[in-house]
């Protein structure tokens, strides 16, 4: 469990996890795929899965008996200039060539 935890919450590279647990890359591709096969039908047993459609969600939050619900992120503003001029060449999307 240690295992798959690690890989998904660092997201990391096969070959990072292999150097991480000492085994080779193609093994970190063997056990994540039968770990993440495990642990969906786990879930999925205990109707723990998570919803994926915007329908269902909406079901899923009108049956549930909190009206409130937290959610658990940062939202962190984009500082940006605030003349439009300025704005537009400091975030055009382009890139800047130098002389």
């Amino acid at each position: 469990m240690f295992f798959l935890l690690t890989y998904l919450k660092n997201n990391s590279l096969q070959q990072h996890q292999a150097a991480s647990f000492g085994i080779s890359q193609a093994r970190v591709s063997q056990l994540s795929t039968a770990l993440l096969g495990v642990l969906n039908q786990v879930l999925a047993r205990r109707g723990l899965l998570p919803v994926r459609d915007g329908g269902e969600l909406a079901q899923r939050l009108a049956a549930h008996g909190e009206l409130v619900f937290a959610y658990d992120g940062v939202e962190r503003g984009v500082p940006r200039n605030q003349d439009r001029e300025a704005q537009a060449e400091e975030y055009s999307g382009k890139k800047k060539r130098t002389a």
